[in-house]
């Protein structure tokens, strides 16, 4: 974005805060930002704004950006690191005992995990807050099997990944509810695979 407004008008900055999780536009001169039709609606949430914003030098994100979801526990439960997925190799054996294997040639890996004790209000789209507009149902919505994520702030920063079938549909496997019956805290089952690092 900063180099889209800086080919109109030279002197802008924008970043992204990884610890307030939060954009900053800044520009020496006054400037307002008014979003309009579906692209600027579209452009308002993923910089996390929730409405126009008025004469100033910079603006600050003042909600959650879409796209971005920062877990209420930051480490994965159950979190199975890289591996090769079943049925690579087919192997039969002769009746005298030689076994003989046929291998896929691939470097396809998966990776597993849950994220623990999330949220109502981070879980389901229609219980989420103004301040945090981007819920769990939403990422899988929005990635299915199709587009990929990347994973930050723990021991394996900067890994990118994509949903396998079985988590790239919101369904009761994917969201659970962590005590039976109780709405309050919710458990969401990532099944990916691992397209590496950054």
């Amino acid at each position: 974005m900063q180099t889209a407004l800086n080919a109109v008008v030279a002197g802008w900055t924008v970043s992204f805060n990884t610890t307030t999780l939060a954009y900053t536009i800044s520009h020496a001169s006054a400037f307002t930002l008014t979003w309009t039709g579906d692209g600027g609606t579209n452009l308002r949430r993923a910089l996390g704004f929730s409405g126009n914003v008025a004469s100033t030098t910079s603006a600050v994100s003042d909600v959650r950006p879409y796209y971005v979801i920062d877990p209420v526990v930051s480490g994965r439960t159950s979190f199975t690191d890289r591996y090769e997925p079943d049925e690579i190799v087919e192997e039969a054996v002769s009746d005298g005992g030689d076994s003989y294997a046929v291998a896929k040639d691939t470097t396809e890996g998966w990776c597993d995990w849950t994220q623990s004790m999330e949220t109502k209000a981070a879980t389901l789209l229609r219980s989420a807050s103004a301040s945090v507009p981007w819920t769990w149902e939403h990422f899988v919505k929005h990635c299915r099997g199709t587009h990929p994520f990347a994973v930050y702030g723990d021991s394996s920063a900067g890994i990118v990944y994509k949903l396998r079938a079985e988590s790239a549909s919101f369904s009761s496997t994917v969201r659970q509810r962590v005590v039976s019956d109780y709405d309050d805290l919710w458990l969401i089952n990532l099944r990916t695979r691992d397209l590496g690092a950054l």
